[in-house]
């Protein structure tokens, strides 16, 4: 189903931050999401 559990809430804020992740990457979700946070804070 993801690699969260209550996904939905947490895909709520993943839209909220724009980054419109795919839920179903597997064990790579995670890291997926923290390089993306990170790189969007790089940006600003």
């Amino acid at each position: 189903m993801g690699c969260f559990p209550s996904i939905e809430k947490k895909q709520e804020t993943l839209n909220i931050l724009g980054l419109n992740l795919v839920a179903h990457q597997g064990e790579n979700c995670w890291n997926t999401i923290r390089e993306r946070v990170w790189a969007r804070f790089r940006t600003r």
